[in-house]
């Protein structure tokens, strides 16, 4: 009885969180986007009464410090970051190839602060510069052959 009463006294989050680990809810236990999870969240709280549900950063951050629910960061190889900052370089420079001056220094900011700010390793963002190398070198192939074709048509 005790174990009930501290449980009803507990979050309305931590309740939801509770009862889906322990299977109560009918829910598969398993990796969940943050809005699924709290549009799951909120069925709860209108079949159960929750007339007040946590807003939604409240509720995640409820979550993130339950044992167990910890947030891993996503990390992506190659950075898409990297091949974007890359293409946007190239295509200003073939547009105006003083705007190095500005977009060397902006590509060295997005490329530094992923690295600082953990969200790639620095290999990530030598695979992505590869992968815009490997886009601008295709491209212009393809735009070259294009060239031979119509000139050899007429």
């Amino acid at each position: 009885a005790k174990q009930r009463l501290m449980m009803l006294s507990s979050p309305s989050e931590v309740r939801f969180a509770t009862e889906w680990i322990t299977g109560d809810l009918g829910l598969p236990v398993c990796p969940a986007l943050a809005g699924d999870v709290y549009a799951a969240y909120l069925r709860w709280c209108r079949t159960n009464g929750e007339s007040r549900p946590r807003p939604s950063n409240h509720f995640h951050g409820s979550l993130a410090h339950l044992s167990g629910w910890e947030k891993k960061k996503a990390r992506v190889f190659p950075s898409d970051h990297a091949v974007w900052a890359i293409l946007t370089l190239y295509i200003l420079y073939l547009l105006t190839p003083w705007s190095l001056i500005l977009s060397i220094p902006w590509v060295f900011c997005v490329l530094s602060g992923g690295v600082y700010f953990g969200q790639h390793y620095v290999v990530d963002y030598i695979a992505g510069i590869l992968v815009a190398i490997i886009c601008i070198v295709g491209s212009n192939q393809l735009i070259l052959r294009k060239n031979e074709n119509q000139k050899s048509t007429t």
